[in-house]
């Protein structure tokens, strides 16, 4: 099997826990023939290219397998976790005041202003990134897809979050991060639909102990 290939199953069991030839070719919208031409071949230009939207992965690691698998801002895979006590220390000495937490959490993610938003994730779609009761620091600044990367969106049942990636045909596809969520695709005459709260530019949790 071509290493770029073999890369892509690499990332694609990883990420999405897809380990079969038909799920692939269906995940990146593309003919089962096609895949089987890049495990002998080599993944084509525009293959790396979908690649690297549908799975957020870097391209430079999908050629050359140097550098990390994946594209995303360290700040948002590995965010700080805020540890709050609520319980009183074993010897009953005065517990110390609690740190605002979300001011702590944005100067360790080095994220400012008034126009960041905290928003607690209440679905499971985007599971292996984001954990129900994480809460995630969405930029409102940035209200239109700039390129590949978490959005939040509102929906009719509120604030949702996904990877919102480009295809070359003008489609926006949906990620949801948790492999039992299949992804949703929109069409170009479909975009006006797409209502963007923020870019998500960081998360953390908080734990009770």
């Amino acid at each position: 099997m071509h290493e770029t290939a073999a890369r892509l199953y690499q990332a694609a069991a990883e990420l999405r826990r897809i380990h079969h030839l038909s799920e692939l070719a269906t995940t990146l919208a593309v003919s089962p023939q096609t895949v089987r031409n890049w495990e002998k071949n080599g993944l084509s230009k525009k293959g790396l290219q979908e690649a690297q939207q549908i799975f957020g992965i870097s391209l430079d690691w999908l050629q050359t397998g140097k550098g990390n698998m994946l594209n995303e801002p360290s700040a948002l895979l590995a965010p700080p976790t805020v540890v709050a006590r609520t319980t009183p220390h074993v010897d009953n000495t005065p517990t110390p005041a609690l740190p605002d937490v979300h001011a702590f959490a944005l100067q360790k993610l080095g994220v400012q202003g008034e126009h960041i938003r905290h928003e607690i994730v209440k679905n499971d779609n985007m599971l292996n990134t984001l954990e129900v009761g994480d809460t995630v620091l969405i930029d409102t600044n940035i209200r239109a897809y700039i390129g590949s990367g978490i959005y939040a969106l509102a929906t009719e049942l509120g604030v949702k979050i996904y990877r919102i990636n480009l295809f070359q045909n003008g489609f926006l596809v949906l990620i949801n991060d948790n492999p039992a969520y299949p992804p949703e695709m929109l069409r170009p005459d479909e975009l006006g639909s797409l209502k963007i709260v923020g870019r998500v530019v960081g998360k953390y949790g908080v734990v009770a102990l």
